[in-house]
């Protein structure tokens, strides 16, 4: 008899303790949720998260989703992140950051035509951000299509001038096209906006400037 009270009390117990972790309001996830972040608690982060969608489903999911994903590309987890913005998309198709981020994580899956779609569909509803132009021009790169690279690099350097890394790769495409006055001219306008580039681009300057010469 002792022990079968004994078992209901543990079973009671058990059940106040599940009662307990379940009983905070998605507010109090929420600040938990802010302080692990606060302190790149990554994991703590995610388990707040994947709580907030199981017990609140339809409290805004797709910003629960959307900073999963972030928080799975930050610790390189790309094919779990992709998976929650392809929710964060089906819930809100308008959500353009869970395109530009997913488009980034097609990149670092070397899923390069899938990245290229996305960052398209960000361009559609931002066209002013030379940011996907950019990271897009870099996905057209990896599948060999320099001249839409040059296109989007060259929107992106129109939109902001200061883009040394947009000239950079400009300048690489440019010189894999043999176009080696054009690569030189985008690879000293670098080292004029950023002189920590010149000792690594000299060599490439002067390697361009042979191969000017030959064609003469």
């Amino acid at each position: 008899m002792k022990k079968y009270i004994f078992n209901i009390l543990i079973i009671t117990l058990v059940l106040l303790s599940t009662s307990i972790s379940y009983s905070q309001t998605f507010n109090e996830l929420e600040t938990k949720y802010k302080k692990a972040q606060k302190d790149k608690d990554y994991d703590e982060m995610i388990e707040i998260l994947t709580t907030m969608l199981k017990k609140y489903p339809d409290n805004q999911p797709e910003v629960s989703y959307f900073n999963r994903g972030n928080t799975y590309r930050y610790i390189r987890e790309y094919k779990k992140a992709v998976a929650d913005y392809t929710r964060v998309i089906k819930i809100k198709p308008g959500y353009i950051d869970a395109y530009y981020n997913r488009g980034i994580c097609f990149f670092r899956l070397e899923e390069f035509e899938k990245a290229v779609s996305d960052f398209t569909e960000v361009i559609k509803n931002k066209p002013d951000y030379p940011n996907v132009y950019f990271n897009r021009a870099n996905a057209y790169s990896c599948i060999f299509n320099y001249d839409s690279a040059v296109v989007d690099y060259t929107k992106a350097i129109e939109l902001n001038p200061d883009f040394p890394d947009a000239y950079y790769n400009r300048g690489n495409k440019y010189y894999d096209m043999s176009m080696y006055k054009e690569a030189i001219q985008d690879w000293k306008i670098v080292i004029k906006l950023d002189p920590a580039y010149k000792s690594a681009l000299q060599n490439k300057i002067d390697e361009a400037k042979e191969q000017l010469d030959k064609k003469k």
